[in-house]
């Protein structure tokens, strides 16, 4: 999924500026991406990574400087603040909007551990939990070369989380993270040396 040539340009940006009223959040950010890279943002809470990955996903505008992606790229995002936009419909409704057959959908809800009766399930009455699983499902579906994920493994159960880090091991394009759990990212493959961890604002 989402297999990507290790030379191709993925997304950069160059000195990114993003202020909310008189508090700056990002001052003069820049990071290239390229083919498979998996990439650890770090910082203290409140220190910009959420800010940064919003823009780099193109959900909120940045003040000043520049984002560029590479021709063709697609980019799933996946944000810790979870929105259901049709609380009414079944787990199985929302997923099939993405193009996917109802065999296809029941074949993810099994991977990610929905039985076929929680398949049926309304939005509205899902945990946090399975909502985020709901919106990992999204992400194994969609054609993209990069994903963006914003601490991805809150509120989900082992089991769960090891099949995400299976998924994300197996996944052929790159990855920007926001964690602050060491085990997951190691287990996907990132922060395994210095160059693949990015610091936003000061430790």
């Amino acid at each position: 999924c989402g297999e990507t040539h290790s030379n191709k340009f993925v997304i950069g940006a160059k000195q990114l500026c993003k202020s909310f009223g008189p508090h700056t959040v990002l001052r003069d950010v820049s990071l290239m991406i390229y083919g498979k890279e998996r990439v650890w943002l770090k910082g203290k809470n409140g220190s910009g990574k959420s800010t940064l990955l919003q823009i780099l996903a193109g959900t909120i505008s940045h003040d000043a400087g520049d984002v560029e992606r590479g021709e063709g790229i697609n980019v799933g995002y996946f944000s810790q603040e979870i929105s259901m936009s049709n609380g009414e419909e079944s787990i199985l409704n929302e997923l099939q909007h993405y193009g996917a057959s109802a065999s296809d959908v029941f074949k993810y809800g099994i991977y990610m551990h929905f039985t076929p009766e929680e398949m049926m399930k309304k939005l509205s009455e899902l945990s946090r939990g399975q909502r985020t699983k709901v919106e990992f499902i999204k992400l194994l579906m969609g054609n993209y070369n990069l994903l963006i994920l914003d601490e991805p493994t809150n509120h989900l159960e082992i089991d769960t989380r090891e099949q995400i880090e299976k998924a994300l091991r197996d996944y052929q394009g790159a990855i920007i993270v926001a964690s602050h759990d060491r085990y997951f990212v190691d287990a996907i493959g990132v922060g395994k040396n210095r160059s693949e961890e990015r610091r936003v604002g000061k430790e």
